[in-house]
């Protein structure tokens, strides 16, 4: 028999993926955890980065629906939410792990930028989850994928 062993979120955090290559290869992010430090003002205020740093829209990748950003781009609201951005290194991001659609409705209506609060990369992994499954005396047998666990845990940036 095994068990998940999950650390870092619970079964109802939203969360983000990504395959960082190797030596790490998958990573988790808590998006929750995330944006809880967001509203005590942990990152500060968001920044303000030209549209030209998310690049084109991802819609090969299977990250993009197409019905989200439309309804995106006709609420005004949402689409001036900021996103959150995983940082890279002091000069790059990484990944978007919230605001994919948000980014994607800017893209679409030509507007020249977009706004993200930033993870640092010195406590990216602070916010990141580990999912994995174990033995019964709690020996790691294999990481397990969240999207494999749970439908709701796809991303939903």
């Amino acid at each position: 028999m095994r068990t998940l062993r999950i650390t870092g979120a619970t079964l109802l955090d939203d969360g983000f993926s990504l395959d960082l290559g190797p030596p790490e290869g998958t990573v988790h992010w808590n998006v929750s955890k995330i944006w809880r430090a967001v509203r005590k003002g942990v990152f500060g205020f968001p920044h303000r980065y030209p549209i030209e740093v998310a690049g084109a829209n991802d819609w090969e990748s299977g990250n993009l629906e197409r019905s989200r950003v439309d309804w995106i781009k006709e609420h005004p609201r949402v689409l001036e939410l900021p996103a959150i951005a995983i940082e890279k290194d002091e000069l790059q991001l990484l990944c978007f792990c919230d605001g994919n659609h948000r980014i994607a409705a800017r893209v679409e209506l030509g507007l020249p930028d977009f706004r993200a609060w930033v993870v640092p990369c010195g406590v990216e992994k602070d916010y990141r989850a580990k999912f994995e499954w174990v033995t019964e005396n709690g020996q790691f047998i294999e990481d397990a994928a969240p999207m494999d666990i749970l439908p709701s845990a796809r991303n939903r940036g």
